[in-house]
């Protein structure tokens, strides 16, 4: 057996803890979003093993491993992952399982500590700071910070929160204010896109915020499937004839001229809008 990250007082039976809490959570988490959550979480979880085992902290390979999901419970969306071996099918005694989780949990910490600003470059004095080389490849590692961003994307406005734990050890909760650092990490290495200006879009997704008092940007609106909130502006004839407060939390489907910066949607001015319906996955759970 390989020397352990840290020190193990009792293995537990299962990897960490998740749970999503705040207004926009309560047992139920749009389709989009619990899809970006759970392959981000999928890919995080399968990019640190593959770390872990090339500096040789661990001896099982991600392709040994299957992950599973347990234990929803009402009044947030929380989740507890496991991992077990395919062949033993128990992890339950494994050292390296402690290793994978409280990595995680201290990236996470990590990125929220120092914000994208500083990681982004990983100054020489930053790197003998962080002391660690698996904690300093993951960050340099494109996809595993995509991936982490998509596991924080479901927080959508002020109150939501994140928090991520490994049994009898680290615990790190994130808030939605932290958000854009995860964002800005995971979009710094991506390629900019040939998109800039005005064009015209359909799009579909729902309304999260609404301003009845702003003379523009007036709602936030958040597109099936991404992670972002975008600024919205109505037009006058439809600010005139639809009450923006019912609009809240619906699903509508959108003609909107939008501005991109830096390849970016920055702004959108919605032309017409009309209702249409989201599922939305609900689950129901014992205490």
């Amino acid at each position: 057996m390989h020397d352990t990250l840290f020190p193990i007082k009792q293995s537990p039976n299962y990897l960490f803890d998740l749970a999503y809490k705040g207004p926009s959570f309560d047992g139920v988490m749009e389709i989009g979003a619990l899809k970006n959550e759970i392959a981000g979480l999928e890919d995080v979880i399968t990019i640190t093993a593959q770390i872990l085992l090339k500096h040789k902290k661990i001896d099982f390979n991600s392709k040994d491993v299957q992950i599973f999901i347990e234990a929803f419970q009402k009044g947030s969306f929380k989740k507890r992952v496991k991992i077990v071996l395919k062949a033993a099918k128990s992890l339950n005694d494994y050292h390296g399982v402690i290793n994978l989780g409280v990595l995680i949990v201290m990236v996470l910490t990590l990125v929220q500590q120092k914000g994208a600003s500083e990681l982004k470059t990983l100054s020489p004095k930053l790197m003998s700071e962080i002391g660690d080389q698996v904690k300093i490849e993951l960050l340099q590692n494109p996809s595993f910070l995509k991936s982490i961003a998509n596991v924080i994307s479901p927080l959508e406005q002020e109150g939501d929160e994140f928090t991520c734990g490994v049994p009898d050890s680290n615990t790190t909760t994130i808030k939605f204010e932290d958000k854009k650092e995860f964002t800005a990490l995971a979009n710094y290495n991506e390629a900019p896109k040939e998109i800039d200006g005005d064009r015209f879009e359909v799009l579909c997704g729902r309304i999260n915020r609404v301003d009845l008092d702003a003379t523009k940007r007036h709602l936030g609106f958040k597109v099936d499937g991404e992670g972002n909130t975008i600024p919205a502006t109505l037009d006058d004839h439809l600010r005139a004839s639809v009450d923006m407060h019912d609009l809240l939390g619906h699903w509508v489907e959108i003609n909107v001229t939008t501005t991109f910066k830096s390849g970016l949607r920055d702004h959108i001015f919605i032309q017409s809008l009309k209702p249409v319906q989201q599922k939305q996955i609900k689950f129901e759970t014992g205490d």
